[in-house]
């Protein structure tokens, strides 16, 4: 009996890494891919897995996307449409009546969604199922911020709410005295840009959020990445431990040390999952607490995210998971969670390695070159790259589908030769 034929996957972004892990992972299992993005030279679109590369609009700009998925869905109707930024996540779940008739969705509400994506309103239900976050400062005006920085003791952060709408993609400013805040406060007002479409939604987004900064963001950072079903009767996950990012301070995960789950943490990502009404794939970031060993949240995302290439290569295949339920492959869906039942059980799922391992080797050695890195913990690096003992997975490299780093390295090349700069303050810094 030959099975029918499935339904195309329609992604966007595709210098997003999450995007070539979905695209990997669908494609694999026969699923045509539709790659629609602004950019004609992307590592996601040029994998061998797409089956169409399509001309869009940019996602930050959301009317003009959201008008081109609805007109695309009317002229080809059947994909499956799943986020894989926060804009597209506000995108989609912002005009899901419109889509609903003319793509397979797996969404929840946008209230859902900004819940999670909004940090200050993320902090208040994460609170009710015994998540806590750093502590935070959530003020209706830049005085009131200011004023409420006098009660930080330690380094704190200035940060965007949310990343949905925020044009300039700015992770934070870090502050160590009161000075710096106010200095900060001025830098984000005058320089952090969001769409209008946003502050209509929400005009009080604007202002950013105050929050404790913890050291263990450098490296430490707790990773549980995850997949909950629409009917909250199935739940997987796994975790690991950001080791490296890019820049050192606050930023992107280049890095990754599989770990057990914490099971406390797992049971009350699941209620806060099950309270505000959240299903499909998604990511939660902890810190730890110095004095405590407490792990505190400071992220959730409800998409697919960068790394998730290293849950799929441990079992957990999230792409087809959603796709599979979304689709209703009860078949399918039944088949894939006892795979992933049996692999999660498996040695690698708590003790492998996973890295975009020539962006990581290249800034460990300009780090040491800059003498931002001591030799022996150079030397560390170096060995942790080469030890393929535990098992190593890498973010983009892949014998049966080599473009997509060829692809990523050109693009790396040329950004780095028309804003050195900005190469020196990630690499050398």
């Amino acid at each position: 009996m030959i099975d029918p034929p499935k339904i195309g996957s329609l992604l966007s972004l595709g210098d997003y890494y999450g995007s070539l892990a979905a695209t990997r992972s669908l494609g694999r299992f026969g699923v045509p891919i539709y790659f629609a993005d602004h950019r004609s030279l992307t590592p996601g679109g040029s994998s061998k897995y797409v089956t169409q590369n399509l001309s869009a609009p940019s996602p930050e700009n959301f009317i003009a996307y959201g008008d081109w998925l609805e007109d695309y869905g009317k002229r080809h109707p059947g994909l499956f449409l799943y986020p894989t930024s926060d804009d597209m996540a506000y995108i989609i779940a912002s005009r899901a009546k419109a889509l609903s008739p003319f793509y397979t969705l797996y969404q929840p509400s946008l209230d859902t969604i900004m819940g999670l994506l909004d940090k200050s309103r993320l902090s208040l239900d994460a609170s009710q199922v015994g998540l806590r976050m750093p502590k935070t400062f959530s003020g209706s005006s830049t005085a009131d911020l200011l004023e409420a920085s006098r009660s930080f003791e330690g380094p704190l952060l200035i940060k965007p709410k949310t990343q949905v709408g925020l044009l300039t993609k700015g992770k934070g400013i870090f502050c160590t005295t009161r000075a710096q805040v106010a200095e900060g406060l001025t830098r984000f007002e005058e320089h952090e840009i969001f769409g209008s479409e946003i502050l209509k939604y929400d005009p009080t987004l604007r202002l950013p959020i105050l929050q404790a900064y913890h050291q263990s963001a450098v490296s430490g950072m707790l990773s549980i990445a995850g997949f909950i079903s629409r009917d909250f009767k199935h739940f997987f996950c796994l975790a690991s431990e950001k080791v490296f990012q890019r820049p050192r301070r606050l930023g992107v995960g280049i890095g990754f040390s599989a770990c057990p789950v914490p099971s406390d943490l797992e049971k009350r990502l699941f209620k806060l999952c099950e309270r505000i009404g959240y299903f499909g794939v998604f990511e939660a970031e902890f810190v730890k607490d110095e004095m405590t060993g407490e792990h505190l949240l400071v992220d959730f995302n409800p998409r697919y995210y960068g790394q998730m290439a290293f849950e799929i290569a441990r079992g957990l295949n999230l792409p087809k998971l959603a796709y599979l339920d979304a689709t209703g492959n009860l078949q399918g869906f039944e088949k894939e969670m006892e795979a992933t039942r049996l692999a999660l059980s498996r040695p690698s799922a708590v003790s492998s390695h996973y890295s975009l391992s020539w962006v990581l080797s290249l800034m460990v050695r300009t780090q040491r070159l800059g003498g931002q890195m001591p030799r022996n913990e150079y030397k560390k690096w170096i060995n942790w790259l080469e030890n393929s003992n535990p098992e190593m997975f890498d973010a983009i490299a892949s014998e049966d589908d080599p473009k997509p780093k060829k692809v990523d390295q050109y693009l790396f090349l040329k950004k780095t030769l028309r804003h050195p700069r900005d190469f020196y303050r990630k690499f050398f810094t």
